[in-house]
């Protein structure tokens, strides 16, 4: 895809999609495949692809983001979803050493800082702010922000008056949780960093196109005394290796492929269907006992207080050679 820097990466990845899934039609409703799944990040071709297909039952997605999750939450699906995103064993386990990757890289970049940053504001405490917050506590002042006010530093009519304290604001929401109107609140020399979806934490599109265009996907970008790292792409977009290491990326691979063998099952209802509990079960009890009893591992170790107990029914997905 080509990437146009005076436009938002979601219109412009919108109808990418559009094309194609319009080219694969005929194909998609022919009789050539008997099952079609669809393994999505962002929900975008969820989102479109009832456009697109006649035959719905032979049709399943799995949707793998809790930002395409929340895109497509409230839409009446003709096709069933697998849940991937908001598996339990996906939030308990996977999100502490991807935020974990995304720091470390954030630690990087602070160092290529003409100042070292002293006041941080994290946007959004949810699971993945929540993580960041307490990782980067540990050695500077860090606040958080969030609509919901009992998880919240400050009210959302403080917001506005406080962004010039902060030497770093750090995006964790998926949504815009700084608008083109809010940038000339923020201090000199404010750097803009997301460790969530896309370009849209920042309005980063507002700041782009006060710059030539560019069709370079990642790089820095400076207008009015803001920094904006990464083109206001997440920081972990770096078309580089993994952040994570290839040991703990396996319990995502091994999430990634039981969404899919329960995706060629026969599924009773259209819409998101939780990821099968036994199969969560069955992959967090191996990744801790296979990765992290011999890895030296950084984040906190996980408990399986909110992973359900070993169901009865554990005869499913038992695939053998």
């Amino acid at each position: 895809m080509h990437f146009d820097s005076h436009a938002p990466f979601d219109t412009m990845f919108k109808s990418n999609i559009r094309n194609f899934l319009a080219k694969r039609q005929a194909r998609m409703n022919s009789s050539e495949y008997e099952r079609i799944i669809v393994i999505d990040d962002g929900g975008e071709v969820l989102d479109q692809i009832d456009d697109f297909i006649v035959e719905s039952d032979r049709v399943v997605g799995i949707e793998q983001t809790s930002s395409g999750y929340n895109k497509l939450k409230f839409k009446d699906h003709q096709i069933p979803i697998i849940n991937l995103a908001r598996a339990e064993a996906k939030k308990v386990y996977e999100t502490p050493f991807i935020v974990e990757g995304a720091i470390r890289l954030l630690s990087q970049r602070f160092e290529g800082l003409r100042k070292r940053p002293e006041k941080i504001l994290i946007m959004g405490q949810g699971v993945l702010g929540r993580r960041a917050r307490e990782l980067l506590s540990a050695g500077y002042k860090v606040d958080g922000y969030d609509i919901v006010e009992e998880k919240s530093d400050m009210r959302a009519e403080d917001l506005h008056r406080r962004l010039g304290e902060y030497d770093v604001v750090i995006g964790c929401t998926g949504t815009t949780s700084l608008t083109a109107e809010q940038h000339g609140k923020l201090k000199k020399g404010c750097t803009l960093i997301s460790i969530s979806s896309p370009d849209r934490e920042f309005d980063a599109v507002h700041l782009r196109r006060q710059l030539a265009v560019s069709g370079q996907f990642c790089r820095d970008v400076e207008v009015d005394g803001i920094k904006l790292l990464n083109s206001g792409f997440p920081i972990n977009f770096n078309a580089q290796e993994e952040t994570e290491s290839l040991e703990m990326i396996q319990l995502t691979r091994a999430l990634i492929l039981g969404s899919i063998l329960q995706a060629t099952r026969p599924q009773r209802q259209t819409g998101f269907i939780e990821l099968d509990r036994g199969l969560q079960f069955l992959i967090a009890d191996q990744f801790q006992r296979g990765v992290m009893d011999v890895q030296d591992v950084v984040v906190s170790r996980p408990t399986y207080a909110r992973l359900p107990a070993k169901p009865a029914h554990w005869k499913f997905m038992s695939v053998r050679g």
